[in-house]
C-alpha cells in the first residue's frame, strides 16, 4: 500500500489537498493511505510512529516546524521519500535543494497540475521498484532493493544484510554494484567489501560510517576523498 503524507497548517487547504490525492488515487486504481497532518512536527511523528512515507505533500510556510525545517528533518532518516512542496512564494526553492525536492506548486494546488506531478512519481515508482535476484543454497529470492542495508563480500561469497533477513550468496561485488547502480537506487561503495544503502546510514565518522541496524562499517582509505566529498554535497 503507497503511504502518502498531506501536510498544511491551515485547514481548508489540508482537506482539499487530500481530497485532490484520494480522487488521484481512485482514478488510477491505487491502493494508497494518507495521512493529514496540520504541522510539521505531527508529520513527523507519524513517520517515527507509523513508518516512512512514499510521498509527501508539504506546506513551506507553517507555523512551528515549517517546511524547509521539516524535510531536512525527513531526509535525516529516509532517502527515498518523494518531497512535494507547496507554496505560494518561490524563495524558498535554494533553500529546499539540499533535501532532493521531486517537484514545487504553487498555493493553492491546482488539481490538473497534481494529477500530472503524481504520475511521473509513480514512473518514477515503478522504474524503481525492481527487485535483486540471487540464488542461495539452490533457492531463488527476490528481495526488494529499497529494503536492502548493505551488501559486504567476503572472499568468493557476498552478504545481503536486509531490514528483516539476511542471505549469503556467490558472487562478485563489482557486479553487485553495477546491477544496483542501473536499478537508480542510491548506494555507495565505501570499501572493496562494503556497498552500503545511502538510506539507512545512520552517522559518518569519516573513517567509518554506521548503519541503522548498529553495524559499524569502515570506509577505505582509497575512498575516503570521494565519501567525504559526498557528504559535503548534501550539506550544499
Amino acid at each position: 500500500m503507497l503511504r502518502i503524507g498531506v501536510c498544511d497548517d491551515e485547514q481548508d487547504t489540508l482537506r482539499n489537498n487530500c481530497e485532490i490525492v484520494q480522487d488521484f488515487l481512485r482514478k488510477r486504481g491505487i491502493n494508497g493511505d494518507i495521512a493529514a497532518c496540520s504541522s510539521g512536527q505531527e508529520l513527523l511523528w507519524e513517520a517515527e510512529q507509523h513508518g516512512d512515507f512514499q510521498i509527501i505533500l508539504l506546506d513551506i510556510e507553517m507555523d512551528g516546524f515549517n517546511g524547509v525545517e521539516t524535510a531536512k528533518k525527513l531526509r535525516e532518516r529516509d532517502y527515498y521519500t518523494v518531497l512535494i512542496f507547496i507554496s505560494a512564494h518561490d524563495q524558498y526553492c535554494k533553500a529546499l535543494m539540499n533535501v532532493k525536492p521531486f517537484a514545487f506548486l504553487d498555493k493553492p494546488v491546482d488539481q490538473k497540475q497534481l494529477f500530472q506531478v503524481l504520475d511521473r512519481v509513480m514512473e518514477q515508482e515503478i522504474a524503481q521498484s525492481e527487485n535483486f535476484c540471487f540464488t542461495s543454497g539452490k533457492v531463488r529470492y527476490q528481495v526488494d532493493i529499497k529494503s536492502i542495508l548493505y551488501f559486504e563480500s567476503s572472499l568468493r561469497k557476498i552478504l545481503l544484510a536486509g531490514k528483516g533477513k539476511s542471505y549469503w550468496f556467490y558472487g562478485r561485488m563489482d557486479e553487485v554494484e553495477a546491477r544496483i547502480s542501473a536499478s537508480g537506487h542510491k548506494f555507495l561503495r565505501i570499501h572493496k567489501s562494503y556497498l552500503v544503502n545511502v538510506r539507512y546510514i545512520e552517522s559518518y565518522h569519516y573513517t567509518s560510517i554506521t548503519m541503522q541496524n548498529g553495524k559499524q562499517l569502515n570506509i577505505s582509505k582509497a575512498r575516503l576523498d570521494s565519501i567525504r566529498e559526498y557528504y559535503r554535497n548534501q550539506l550544499l
